[in-house]
């Protein structure tokens, strides 16, 4: 938002208030003072609103999603922040310090245009005072604790000097010390709200240092440094100088008495020459000593003057006309003034504005993208679902069918991994160690229990070869049957990613079903695949015995007795029998697989059911909640822009539409660029509040898009709502007819897709999508206008909007809508800017009432094809589809109109 000024005219008239002093008449400082008075006391109110809303909030939504808010950085705002903001509430005060005592008390009875502080050339010790608005006019003494100390009426206007000094007596007591003057006065530059502050000179009393720089503290302070044109920049100056940057950059310096000396001839020729030197030498010493800028001109520099307040007093008194050079510095100072003092004001009310805006605005975007996501959510979490049942119900069924299939090629792979593996497995079976096992020395078991030992070891160790081999074989044989779950597994990771909640994530992993693949069920079941072995291929220890062996009763068991074992085994296997096992076990697994994959699904469909029902609980909450942030956020902007801006003079009407009147306003805003205002009596519309500071919400969050109207200033005042925006050429309707090419029609709907194809990636629906809202400029630029229907996704409502001949199906017949309604629309556009007459279609010449329209069009009537280009044409009946899930989303609307305007050309 922008944040400059206009300039200011500034005209200040110098009259005799009857003591002979010099008073300000349409001070535009009053002005600034008063402005800033009445926008704290708003912004305050909205501060406090907010805080109200907030704790509401804090008390109402889910634990779950404030966690989230906080992920996302949403503070709803902190004590830290509420101390900032409540920051434009400190008085600003114009501080007079120096060590010229009288410099200081006549030129504040010069801005406030009165005697209001006894000047007096004498240095004594006196006290802080301050000048403030009172109808009844009076003078207190305060102690440092705010207690008064003693009180007294003012007679007249100007606060006796013996109140202000301090005598020896007071000096030494502690509490008069620190005490200071609070002079009441009723004058009408103080009525605004400022405080005028003359200090005590620095370095006069430790204790009075202390009050002047801790004022400076609990104020606004505006630092008017008064040096003395004859004595110049002191010592005493710098110590003064350096203990007030300390605490603020932005000081005034003003050297007075830069008249001559009365000792001095009256030669205005020598007097100029001395002003000019005076001021120069003072200006020179402090830009040296780094107060003041270098590389500016002294005349140029605004933070620099030099005056004389008793020439610019006889100048008046006198009753002289013309001009006088002390009267032009005088202006020229308080010209400076007060652009240094607005801009202040401006900076501190923008800053607390910013922070609160700040605040208002990430809270009602995280409200909105919240519902929006939450509803889009569910959306695509039942298509996933439903897409999750699909392919595992075909993957199922393919996979069955064809592992029952495999029966015959299962066995000969067998078959033929033990070929090449037999001498491999009988190798590693010659050296094989026993384990646990005493094997006599020799080689010799004659024991029958040591001898069935070794046996069944033997056994259990070619066994698992044979395993490991089978199974190797079989991973590749049921690859490519492994390799169709990746579609599924890609969608069902999707949902999981999609859904962080525990429970749900715990499903989604059962559905992913690792078990699933099956050659990672075939690795799992070798225990069953040894029993098969066992059965096909039972070796006997009578009939492996060496023969002499077997006579003595004895086997010799060595590297022979080893292989003839593992040879047996590997003979007696039956591969056709083992396939039916693996056949067996893959089917049983894929059954129990696609059993679990279902009650996972199903489960998973109940707790989201849950999990949604409290989004849309949460939904309408935060549909409770958006306007009143949003009715928030827009008094910001009414504020602010009617502080900078002011209220747009309203010329020539231009327009009506059902919300207000559209008037020309001239140059305004920012660049003062020519601008039209929309003016909508809010007495009249008291129920659309909501809306429209929706409508502001989310046309300032999408101003920057170079296709989108953007809103120069949105201001409430005395009833009325001003929305101004810049000034077009005029709208697609009037603007068709002079397009006379397709091609270059069609380069305007590109610009219009991509407008609202910005317009969805952002989460809005602009659901009055039509001719008149798309306004183009000189160079046909095209922006989308008029987002008074718009709503974020998440908020929609059954509610029925728009224009009739563009209204989507589901949107007449009251049904809840999506952003596919702005896809019907377009299709309507798309047909008139493919006409390029700006007539409307013959099909609805007849039809007299709107509501009549609306029911013919929700029941298939359409606009007739008038030899249109053919893609032109399949794309508006694709547009318009009656059902909104066929419709074309902009992505595509995009990519088919660029590439048929490629054709055209």
């Amino acid at each position: 938002m922008a944040t400059g000024l206009q300039d200011v005219v500034f005209e200040m008239n110098l009259t005799d208030d009857g003591d002979g002093d010099v008073c300000a008449s349409d001070d535009v400082l009053t002005q600034a003072f008063w402005a800033h008075k009445r926008d704290t006391q708003r912004l305050l109110a909205i501060k406090s609103k907010t805080v109200k809303y907030y704790n509401e909030i804090k008390h109402t939504l889910s634990k779950s999603l404030q966690k989230r808010m906080g992920d996302e950085g949403i503070v709803l705002l902190s004590k830290q922040e509420q101390s900032k903001i409540e920051r434009v509430n400190q008085k600003p005060s114009l501080i007079f310090i120096g060590q010229t005592n009288s410099g200081k008390s006549s030129l504040i009875n010069m801005m406030l245009g009165g005697t209001y502080v006894a000047a007096k050339q004498t240095p004594s010790t006196a006290r802080l005072v301050k000048l403030t608005y009172g109808k009844t006019q009076r003078v207190r003494i305060v102690n440092r604790d705010g207690s008064v100390l003693e009180e007294k009426p003012l007679t007249k206007k100007t606060v006796p000097r013996k109140w202000i000094e301090l005598d020896e007596k007071a000096r030494r007591d502690p509490k008069m010390l620190g005490s200071y003057i609070v002079a009441e006065v009723d004058n009408e530059f103080l009525s605004s709200g400022i405080e005028v502050i003359d200090s005590p000179g620095l370095k006069e009393n430790e204790e009075l240092d202390k009050m002047v720089l801790n004022e400076l503290k609990t104020i606004v302070p505006f630092v008017v440094y008064v040096l003395d044109g004859k004595n110049q920049l002191t010592n005493q100056d710098r110590e003064d100088i350096k203990k007030v940057q300390a605490i603020t950059k932005n000081i005034f310096y003003v050297v007075t008495k830069v008249d001559k000396d009365n000792d001095d001839d009256d030669d205005d020729d020598d007097e100029a020459a001395v002003v000019l030197e005076k001021k120069t030498r003072a200006y020179n010493s402090l830009v040296k000593e780094g107060y003041l800028p270098t590389g500016v001109k002294m005349e140029d520099c605004e933070r620099f003057h030099g005056i004389s307040n008793w020439r610019v007093k006889e100048y008046r008194k006198q009753g002289r006309r013309g001009s006088d050079p002390f009267v032009k510095d005088y202006y020229r100072f308080q010209q400076c003034l007060c652009g240094f003092v607005r801009s202040s004001l401006d900076s501190i009310m923008l800053a607390g504005s910013k922070l609160l805006l700040s605040s208002l605005t990430a809270c009602l975007d995280f409200f909105i993208g919240r519902a929006t996501a939450s509803k889009e959510q569910q959306r695509e979490f039942n298509q996933k679902i439903k897409e999750c049942r699909q392919q595992e119900g075909n993957i199922y069924s393919n996979m069955a069918s064809k592992i029952k299939n495999k029966t015959s090629q299962i066995s000969k792979d067998i078959s033929a991994g033990l070929r090449a593996s037999t001498d491999g497995i009988i190798r590693d079976s010659s050296s094989y160690h026993f384990t646990d096992i005493a094997v006599p020395t020799d080689g010799v078991v004659s024991n029958g229990e040591l001898l069935k030992q070794c046996q069944t070891q033997m056994e259990e160790f070619v066994m698992t070869k044979l395993c490991t081999e089978i199974s190797e074989k079989l991973s590749n044989t049921f690859k490519d049957e492994d390799s169709i779950l990746s579609d599924l597994i890609k969608v069902v990771q999707e949902l999981e990613k999609e859904q962080p909640d525990k429970d749900v994530s715990e499903i989604l992993r059962l559905c992913t079903m690792s078990s699933y693949v099956v050659r990672n069920a075939l690795k799992l079941e070798k225990a069953s695949w040894k029993l098969t072995i066992r059965k096909t291929a039972r070796t006997v220890l009578r009939f492996i015995k060496h023969p002499f062996d077997s006579i003595r009763g004895s086997v010799h068991v060595d590297e022979q007795w080893k292989k003839n074992i593992c040879k047996d085994i590997v003979s007696r296997v039956n591969s056709e029998k083992i396939a039916e096992e693996v056949v067996r076990q893959a089917t049983d697994h894929l059954r129990n697989g696609h059993d679990k994959f279902g009650e996972a699904i199903d489960k998973l469909e109940r707790v989201l059911e849950v999990s949604f029902q409290t989004d849309e609980e949460e939904r309408l909450k935060i549909r409770q909640y958006a306007p009143c942030l949003a009715r928030l956020e827009f008094s910001i902007y009414s504020m602010l822009d009617l502080r900078f801006f002011g209220k747009p003079d309203l010329k020539t009407m231009i327009g009506r539409g059902s919300q207000g009147d559209v008037h020309d306003c001239g140059a305004y805003g920012p660049d003062r660029q020519q601008c039209v205002a929309k003016v909508i009596d809010m007495t009249r519309n008291i129920n659309d509040t909501d809306d429209l500071a929706l409508e502001v919400h989310y046309t300032r969050k999408i101003s920057g898009n170079e296709r989108i109207l953007p809103l120069i200033a949105s201001i409430e005042y005395k009833g009325y709502l001003y929305l101004v925006t810049p000034r077009m050429k005029w709208d697609l309707m009037r603007a068709i007819p002079s397009v006379k090419r397709l091609p270059d029609r069609l380069d305007i709907a590109i610009e219009v897709a991509k407008g609202i194809r910005f317009l969805h990636a952002e989460g809005l629906v602009h659901r009055d999508i039509k001719t008149e809202n798309i306004l183009l400029d000189d160079r046909n630029n095209v922006k989308i206008a008029d987002f008074g229907l718009s709503k974020a996704e998440g908020l929609i409502t059954k509610t029925i909007v728009g224009a009739p001949i563009a209204m989507a199906p589901e949107l007449i017949r009251g049904e809840i809508h999506d952003k596919s309604i702005d896809v019907y629309a377009f299709g309507i556009l798309l047909w008139f800017i493919c006409d390029g007459t700006g007539r409307v279609p013959s099909r609805y010449k007849e039809i007299k009432r709107p509501t009549d329209l609306m029911f013919l069009c929700k029941d298939g009537l359409r606009p007739e094809n008038r030899g249109f280009n053919q893609e032109c044409w399949a794309l508006m009946q694709r547009c318009w589809h009656e059902d909104s899930k066929k419709r074309p989303d902009f992505d595509t609307i995009v990519k088919d109109l660029v590439g048929i305007r490629k054709r055209l050309a």
